[in-house]
Parts: C-alpha cells; sequence; structure tokens
C-alpha cells in the first residue's frame, strides 16, 4: 500500500485543506493547520533524537589519583600526569570516554552503548574492547576506576545477578 501526500482534492473536500493522503477507495483531507502540526512534531522528534546523541546529559571528570581505564594506552613520552579522562553520559544510556591533554587535545576516546553497561549504586560495568572496568562515581562530576580486588568481587557478584535479573524481562 502506497501513501501519497501531494494529491489535489475534489472541490467537495473539507474547507482549507489542499492535499489528502490516498487510500485504496477513499481520500482522508488533512487540513493546513494539521500539516504543520505534523511537520513540527516530526521535527521535534527528530531534534530530540540528535539531542540525546549530541549532547552529554552529565559530565564527570578522572581523578588525579586514580588510574587510566585499561581502554587507553598512554603514548610514548606521555605521562599519567600530563592527561586527564573525561566521561560524558548521554540521555540514551551510552558512554563517551575521552583520554584528554590540558591543552584539550583529545588523544583518544571510546565510545560504549548503553547495553554493555550495568549499573549499581554509583558504580557502573562498562565493557569496550572485549575489556571490563568498573567506575566509581563520587563527589561531584568525579569518576575513578576501582582496583581493590575485594571490592570488584562483591561488585562482580552484583552485577552478574543483575545482569540474570534483566535477562529474565
Amino acid at each position: 500500500m502506497s501513501i501519497r501526500l501531494s494529491v489535489p482534492l475534489p472541490a467537495d473536500s473539507i474547507a482549507g485543506a489542499r492535499y489528502a493522503v490516498r487510500t485504496p477507495g477513499r481520500a482522508v483531507a488533512i487540513p493546513a493547520s494539521r500539516r504543520w502540526f505534523l511537520l513540527f512534531l516530526l521535527l521535534w522528534v527528530s531534534w530530540i533524537e540528535v539531542c540525546t546523541r549530541i549532547f552529554p546529559e552529565s559530565s564527570f571528570n578522572l581523578s588525579s589519583d586514580s588510574r587510566l581505564p585499561r581502554w587507553f594506552t598512554l603514548p610514548e613520552g606521555v605521562s599519567r600526569a600530563e592527561v586527564s579522562a573525561g566521561l560524558d553520559i548521554y540521555s540514551n544510556g551510552s558512554y563517551k570516554i575521552r583520554l584528554i591533554r590540558p591543552g584539550g587535545e583529545v588523544l583518544a576516546e571510546v565510545n560504549i552503548p548503553a547495553e554493555d553497561t550495568v549499573s549499581i549504586e554509583g558504580y557502573d560495568l562498562m565493557t569496550a574492547h572485549g575489556t571490563q572496568e568498573v567506575i566509581q562515581f563520587y563527589g561531584v562530576g568525579t569518576f575513578r576506576v576501582v582496583d581493590d580486588p575485594a571490592l570488584l568481587k562483591q561488585l562482580e557478584r552484583m552485577f552478574a545477578a543483575k545482569k540474570r535479573g534483566s535477562a529474565g524481562r
């Protein structure tokens, strides 16, 4: 079934409507005010979709006492003290983590889709390039990579239980 929006209406159609949707056997008139509303609605939904992918909902900086996530390797001649990392969370659930020099130069970037993360009480398990890291969010706009073996073991059990629970839905 095809739909055409540019079919002129007969003279006895709804006043103010110049176009119709043709379906087999009948024509439905779309008034001009509704066409503008539908166009506005389409543009608004498109804008929302674009914004959820471009503009972050939240941004965090890596704590200076934290190691870098294993997804990043430092370039030759660059020390950990010379770089920082920024983490952006988007409203569609995806993450973007950047390795940044003090001047703002982005050395590396990792994108993590929502399906590769699990969140529990201020901790996120993220998987990128086959490598998992546990990130802790604390303070205002700060995150760190978790290295404590006892905490990692406890969190791994919690993450596994949450994954099993969400897989059954």
